[in-house]
């Protein structure tokens, strides 16, 4: 366990460089941290300040026999780290905590975490999955209310003096937060994550910053599916999981076409002879398929009516009610 300690003084390694002594032309080892406000930076050390680990248990910043060449068996990319800096910029203490580790455990909705509370102000620091661990665009940092409720989480954690976790390391964590929408739009930006993500959800364009690029998901003409959309803890898309209408409708099945009358849908199912009723969500969101722009535009229920082909989802709650339709009328290509 470590005392508390200000939240800024932690870091992630990503690279060392060492040393090469004291002679007035020595060059000063030096590190590359991911810091916790989410940005790099490389600091010089000063080794003759930097006090080697010697007590019981605690792992060793430089090798035994230099006080500028790195132990890179324990100063390793994506090791967490304490640090403070002098009033030149040069890190005068460094030092590796006790890590515990702990996978495929929940973050509870109060705030624990492998039967420890995470502190209010802990450093949360991301890191995708089994990507470079030198690369500083794979690591993140988040918040607790981020990263509440999250099942099945990997986390290199440590454990302050009052027995709250300070620090943690998320590895390849995954919100999916049901939140569901229609693809619209893709871009290339200049951010860390790269990409941006124009989506309807709930009805309402929404614009996500990601970390994946909308054409893997195919060109605007392949739009015309529905997505559960996954978050990482910084609020990145990093994924797009396709769903499968509970239901499809044919309206072009003969004197039986698609009808909506207060909260009752009708309609035939695919391949089916009958007609079928289905209650509508008072909620309810419906999307239209645009034809010439090949996107779906926002629509209502007036819409359902008459439509060629609809497909029902029950995405809220799988309580049997309809909340979410695409529409498909080919006989209305010009929205």
């Amino acid at each position: 366990m470590v005392a508390d300690s200000a939240a800024e003084n932690y870091a992630v390694v990503l690279e060392t460089g060492d040393g090469t002594g004291a002679s007035l032309t020595a060059v000063d080892p030096a590190i590359k941290l991911f810091l916790a406000d989410g940005t790099n930076k490389t600091f010089k050390v000063d080794g003759s300040d930097v006090v080697k680990n010697t007590d019981s248990g605690e792992k060793a910043i430089f090798k035994a026999t230099s006080l500028y060449t790195w132990d890179t068996s324990n100063v390793t990319a994506g090791a967490i780290v304490t640090y403070t800096v002098d009033k030149d910029g040069f890190i005068n203490n460094i030092d590796l905590p006790h890590i515990d580790s702990a996978t495929g455990t929940a973050i509870t909705a109060r705030g624990y975490f492998d039967g420890f509370e995470i502190a209010k102000n802990a450093v949360l620091f991301t890191f995708d999955g089994t990507a470079d661990k030198t690369d500083e665009s794979n690591y993140g940092v988040t918040t607790l209310a981020k990263v509440l409720d999250s099942k099945e989480v990997d986390a290199n954690y440590v454990v302050n003096d009052a027995r709250k976790i300070d620090a943690m390391l998320l590895n390849g964590i995954t919100k999916v937060n049901e939140v569901y929408g229609v693809l619209t739009d893709f871009a290339t930006t200049n951010t860390t994550a790269g990409y941006e993500l124009t989506m309807l959800v709930n009805g309402v364009e929404k614009t996500y910053v990601s970390k994946i690029n909308g054409s893997d998901y195919g060109s605007k003409e392949d739009f015309s599916k529905l997505y559960e959309i996954s978050f990482n803890p910084a609020g990145e898309v990093t994924a797009l999981n396709h769903e499968d209408p509970k239901f499809t409708l044919d309206g072009t099945v003969a004197n039986f076409p698609i009808s909506v009358n207060a909260s009752i849908l009708k309609g035939v199912v695919l391949n089916g002879s009958a007609l079928t009723e289905f209650t509508l969500d008072s909620a309810l969101v419906v999307y239209e398929w645009n034809y010439t722009d090949h996107v779906f535009k926002v629509a209502t229920k007036r819409d359902i009516a008459g439509a060629d082909l609809v497909q029902l989802f029950d995405l809220v709650d799988s309580d049997g009610v309809i909340d979410t339709v695409l529409v498909f009328d080919t006989g209305n290509s010009t929205l």
